[in-house]
């Protein structure tokens, strides 16, 4: 955790503060890490512990643990900007992923055009299978629309081996074919 200690304009008071592992004590007052007020002279803002301290007094820290970073701004040193955020690159490209998945379609002949007549025929068996799913039959026969996201999809990319990604880029490969 970092804890900054920021000088108070037109305040003559010396603070003292000492950092162990289980609390943050500020003048006598202990302040347990997971109890720290939003507001006052002792705060927690934006996943930093604020202590203020008279920029005509001082501040005095005793620094028991390694566990946290301990930074005093002189009366004159304004607080460094805010450290922005690490970006996770990784989740941002699976929650872009997972979007384009949920709102991609195409029509059925653009499916078939981009599967082959080999593969679309054994689409079309499966369905003409006794005991096939009606709604499967049907979607086969009379959709066309194709969402990407949807259970019929998810059963015919079972049916025909393909995991997740082949089924996106068949659909990449889908939306490519013109009229």
């Amino acid at each position: 955790m970092q804890i900054e200690l920021h000088p108070v304009d037109g305040s003559a008071a010396t603070v003292m503060v000492r950092v162990e592992d289980a609390a943050l004590t500020v003048d006598g007052a202990a302040y347990p890490y997971d109890a720290i007020p939003d507001k006052g002279p002792v705060r927690m803002a934006g996943g930093i512990l604020i202590v203020e301290y008279g920029a005509w007094g001082g501040v005095s820290t005793c620094e028991l643990t390694a566990a946290h970073l301990v930074v005093v701004f002189a009366p004159d040193t304004p607080p460094p900007s805010p450290v922005p955020a690490e970006i996770d690159r990784d989740a941002e490209a699976a929650a872009a992923l997972q979007n384009w998945r949920e709102n991609t379609a195409c029509e059925k002949w653009q499916i078939k055009t981009a599967m082959g007549e080999a593969v679309w025929l054994v689409v079309e068996m499966f369905g003409n299978q006794i005991g096939a799913p009606w709604g499967l039959k049907t979607v086969i026969a009379d959709a066309t629309n194709i969402p990407r996201m949807s259970q019929t999809v998810d059963l015919l990319a079972h049916i025909l081996g393909m995991d997740d990604a082949k089924v996106d880029d068949l659909f990449r490969l889908a939306l490519d074919q013109k009229a």
